[in-house]
């Protein structure tokens, strides 16, 4: 498709280490990859190469609990090579169209553009983690760690926090040299069983020589603190069905859009609000998606989108039908009634940054993937949410706050 080539390479590390491959793609030979060519870090004499500092607790890996650290080198401005909006309407062209470069770097998982020079981003998975096998049953927590072999298991630890009716009743760790340790052929797993009130939520650390690189939680999949996850459970044990609609694999698009429509009521519902959705029914799908509300009456309102914020005029159509419910509410004598307009898509916050400043400029709460993921870590928990509602919006003062000080020249 003209001077664009998008693709997805597995490197054999047993014939080109990091250090080296590095090394060819800063080349002017550049990377060799077979019935591929080459392929280079671009720059020029005025735009040099230069390696930022490296990110050691990247967000997309604060997201999902683990320590994930990137290095980036930075090559030259990508403008001559990929002019907007030629490239654009490049795509739109091709055999296998595309609406924008943007779509393409979704579409092979590299989020949106946000740089405006070319980079590669060397990234360092966590070599030590809660076991996945963790698990609580009956009062009795079974903890565990993963480490490669190349690590020294006394210099390990699982830090643990045990939450009962939502209150923290226990902090402690268990340090490598009290573990009950096996090995497979890639990597040490050491357990050790506690005991745990029946019900009870446990938060697993693990830890090496002092540094948290992974959090896990785990709780007894038969015993319940929130009665509507118990309930949940009966028509969708461990969650399955609700994690497939929150967290679609990408690229996302088609019936996954009203399959997340679903997943966020249900989301909703479980924390203890009270949630109707219009969004999936063909009648009333071009008003608004989600209208929740909390146990003392305010109101939440909820626009999905599988993307991007401003996708489809999101952001304008959620803004106005808020103002749409205000003025109802307003005429009815409910004055005091609260509104929480919240946007919530399928996409991780960093792919979102061109829109997040759009959204909390005019009062909108972004729920990005991340953001979904906590909460549904907290399914589990004595539901609140009234804690929630009120967090939610002292978040959309606190985020309109800040962006009138900046625009104002307050830091």
């Amino acid at each position: 498709m003209g001077n664009i080539e998008a693709g997805q390479w597995r490197i054999d590390q047993s014939i080109h280490t990091i250090e080296k491959m590095l090394e060819a793609l800063s080349s002017p030979e550049g990377f060799s990859i077979d019935e591929i060519g080459a392929i280079c870090i671009s720059n020029n004499d005025i735009e040099s190469l230069y390696v930022g500092d490296p990110m050691l607790l990247h967000p997309e890996g604060l997201a999902s609990g683990n320590r994930l650290s990137v290095l980036t080198i930075y090559g030259d401005k990508l403008n001559s090579w990929i002019p907007q909006p030629d490239t654009d309407w490049l795509l739109k062209s091709a055999d296998t169209p595309y609406d924008s470069l943007n779509e393409v770097m979704l579409e092979y998982g590299l989020g949106g553009q946000k740089e405006q020079r070319s980079i590669v981003e060397i990234i360092a998975g966590t070599t030590i983690e809660i076991f996945q096998g963790s698990e609580i049953k009956k009062g009795v927590a079974t903890l565990g760690l993963w480490l490669v072999k190349s690590l020294n298991r006394d210099d390990a630890k699982i830090g643990y926090r045990v939450l009962d009716k939502g209150q923290v009743i226990t902090r402690s760790s268990i340090h490598g040299s009290h573990l009950d340790w096996t090995e497979d052929d890639r990597a040490y797993i050491g357990t050790k069983s506690i005991e745990v009130p029946p019900g009870a939520i446990v938060q697993c650390i693990a830890s090496y020589r002092n540094k948290a690189h992974h959090i896990l939680w785990r709780a007894d999949p038969v015993i319940f603190q929130n009665s509507r996850a118990a309930a949940l459970s009966l028509v969708d044990p461990n969650q399955t069905t609700l994690k497939g609609c929150l967290f679609p694999d990408p690229p996302a698009k088609g019936k996954a859009a009203e399959d997340f429509e679903i997943g966020i009521s249900w989301l909703l519902w479980v924390l203890g609000f009270s949630p109707v959705i219009f969004g999936t029914h063909p009648k009333t799908k071009d008003g608004l998606d989600i209208v929740s509300t909390t146990p003392k009456g305010d109101f939440v309102v909820v626009e999905c989108t599988l993307g991007l914020l401003r996708a489809e005029s999101k952001l304008s159509k959620l803004g106005a039908r808020v103002i749409q419910l205000r003025n109802s509410l307003d005429a009815s004598n409910l004055k005091q009634t609260q509104i929480l307009p919240i946007i919530a898509t399928a996409l991780p916050r960093e792919q979102i940054e061109v829109d997040i400043n759009s959204a909390e400029e005019n009062g909108i709460l972004v729920l990005a993937k991340q953001d979904i993921e906590s909460l549904f870590n907290m399914l589990l928990w004595l539901p609140n949410p009234e804690n929630l509602f009120e967090k939610g919006i002292a978040k959309v003062a606190e985020n309109k706050l800040s962006k009138k000080s900046v625009n104002s020249g307050v830091f």
